[in-house]
């Protein structure tokens, strides 16, 4: 199992793609949410970002906000939020 670790520039989450969520539990309390959904692409091609002694770190996704259907359809610009990097032994 490979890990991969993501950064994500929290200044750039669009506040209203937060989606609050309430439900009520199997004991009957209600549990609040708060929703961010975003999407986790991963690189055509891995970019070496740093070389140490027996290990390298890899970029190997990025990572934008989820678009509604009508956002994809009026081909607004998605919004870069972070980016994921995996280590490998060498």
């Amino acid at each position: 199992m490979k890990k991969i670790s993501i950064t994500l520039d929290v200044s750039k989450i669009s506040k209203d793609k937060i989606i609050e969520k309430s439900y009520k539990n199997k004991d009957g309390e209600e549990i609040k949410q708060k929703i961010y959904k975003f999407d986790v692409i991963e690189l055509n091609q891995q970019k070496v970002v740093t070389l140490g002694e027996g290990w390298k770190m890899l970029k190997t996704h990025f990572c934008v906000e989820s678009q509604t259907k009508e956002e994809r359809e009026a081909k607004i610009p998605q919004i870069y939020i972070g980016e994921g990097f995996c280590f490998e032994k060498n």
